[in-house]
C-alpha cells in the first residue's frame, strides 16, 4: 500500500511518532478491509467459494489494499470449517500467505468434481418456454467452466 493513504476514519496511514528527542518516527498503520458488501464465508455446501474469493480481491483492489494484507482483513467473514481452515494452517506459528489461504479454501471446500458437474448440467440443458430464463441459466453454468475450448 502506498505512503498517505486515507482510511475511512479520515486519517493517513501514517503517523508521526515524536519521541523525547523531537526525531521523527513512522508507524504505519494496515488498511482494514471494508467488508459491508461481502458475505461471510461459513465453509458448508452452500458457499461459492471462488465467487467470495473474487469479491474479496476485487473489494481489496478498490481499497488499495496488497494481497500481503488482505488475509487479517477476511478473517472477520471466516465462520465455521473456514475459520477452521486458517487456525489450522496458523496452528505451527508460521506466517500464511493468502496465496496460501485461497489455495487451501478451495481444495477443502470446493467441490472436486464441479467443473465435470457443470459440464454435465451444460450437457443436459433443456430449452423451455421461458427464452430469457433460460439464457440466464445457460450464461450462469457457462462463466463458471474453467477452460472451455470453443469447439465444447
Amino acid at each position: 500500500m502506498s505512503s498517505g493513504q486515507v482510511h475511512d476514519d479520515g486519517q493517513s496511514n501514517e503517523n508521526t511518532i515524536r519521541g523525547n528527542n523531537g526525531s521523527g518516527l513512522r508507524e504505519t498503520r494496515i488498511a482494514k478491509l471494508k467488508v459491508d458488501d461481502i458475505p461471510k464465508l461459513f465453509g458448508n455446501e452452500r458457499d461459492k467459494v471462488d465467487e467470495w474469493i473474487y469479491l474479496v480481491e476485487a473489494e481489496a483492489r478498490y481499497q488499495g489494499i496488497s494481497h500481503d494484507n488482505l488475509l487479517d482483513g477476511v478473517t472477520k467473514l471466516l465462520r465455521g470449517m473456514a475459520l477452521q481452515t486458517l487456525r489450522n494452517l496458523r496452528k505451527n506459528g508460521e506466517s500464511i500467505s493468502w496465496e496460501r489461504f485461497k489455495y487451501y479454501l478451495t481444495a477443502t471446500l470446493k467441490p472436486a468434481d464441479v467443473q465435470r458437474h457443470l459440464r454435465s448440467e451444460l450437457k443436459n440443458f433443456k430449452i423451455s418456454p421461458n427464452f430469457e430464463h433460460d439464457v440466464m441459466k445457460f450464461l450462469a453454468i457457462v462463466n463458471k467452466i474453467e477452460n472451455m475450448p470453443e469447439f465444447e
